[in-house]
């Protein structure tokens, strides 16, 4: 057993080295005119372009072998993809187009494409300016925040200065309060203790 597994992996190195593929093989599904419903295998995967990728498994001799993906317009007009693909000749991944059939309402299509790419355009710029006013927002809040921490700080150090101020007030309060001074002589000297 231990000699067969041994073999089924030098197999699969040698099979990804040839096709030039790792663990994901990039595929991007296109279409002219662009915004085709791409539905694989039963599955719609979004608007054209879609991008995908397949596994090891998908890929045989460096043939690329998928589900059947087609594109869909609005307009009704369907197109087919390739479902086999050589891997070898294009390592690093592939796109794959499909053109519109001569079908009526081309420009119903033409016009879902363009709308589609504009509403995409303008929610990129919503979120964009979203991100730039949270941005501003979160700078504005760390500012505020500064300007508190500094503001604590600095009655912090008024309140120090009270409290040294008034601790030094009772020092020389202390200091110059009526004190007692007693004397004593001592034979030729005189000995003086302040209380």
């Amino acid at each position: 057993m231990r000699k067969i597994t041994l073999i089924f992996v030098a197999s699969t190195a040698l099979t990804v080295s040839q096709s030039g593929y790792t663990a994901r093989y990039p595929v991007q599904y296109d279409s002219i005119p662009q915004s085709a419903l791409v539905t694989c295998g039963g599955v719609q995967q979004g608007y054209t372009p879609v991008n995908t990728s397949y596994g090891e498994e998908a890929i045989k001799d460096g043939i690329l072998r998928t589900a059947p993906c087609s594109a869909t317009w609005v307009s009704g007009a369907q197109a087919s993809f390739s479902t086999i693909f050589d891997t070898k000749s294009k390592p690093t991944g592939l796109k794959t187009t499909v053109n519109r059939p001569n079908d009526p309402n081309i420009s119903n299509d033409i016009l879902f494409d363009s709308q589609r790419k504009q509403n995409e355009t303008q929610a990129a710029y919503q979120k964009q300016q979203y991100e730039s006013q949270a941005a501003y927002q979160r700078q504005r809040d760390a500012a505020e925040a500064a300007q508190r921490d500094a503001a604590e700080a600095s009655r912090r150090d008024e309140a120090d200065k009270r409290s040294y101020a008034e601790l030094n007030k009772t020092i020389s309060d202390y200091n110059n309060a009526n004190k007692t001074t007693s004397c004593q002589k001592i034979a030729w000297t005189v000995i003086c203790n302040t209380y």
